[in-house]
């Protein structure tokens, strides 16, 4: 394997990827308060022990959540 030319395909690869990268929807995150209402009702249905991992994945969610996924209503679906 020639490594001289590792750093070249990479480059090649980036610029084959970047267009395909520019296409993608802008992320549209849901609305603080809503997600602390929704918070606050799944903390009081499965109780306080989850709310580190519900917080760590209601924000995982909500940073990829784009509008061709759905409005705030269809976040919260899914989210439940």
């Amino acid at each position: 394997m020639n490594l001289s030319n590792t750093p070249r395909a990479a480059l090649i690869i980036l610029m084959l990827t970047l267009p395909i990268l520019a296409q993608t929807a802008p992320v549209v995150a849901p609305h603080p308060p809503a997600m602390a209402k929704l918070a606050a009702e799944l903390t009081a249905k499965h109780g306080d022990a989850i709310r580190p991992a519900l917080m760590r994945g209601m924000s995982q969610v909500a940073s990829l959540w784009r509008a061709e996924d759905g409005d705030p209503a269809e976040f919260e679906s899914f989210v439940r």
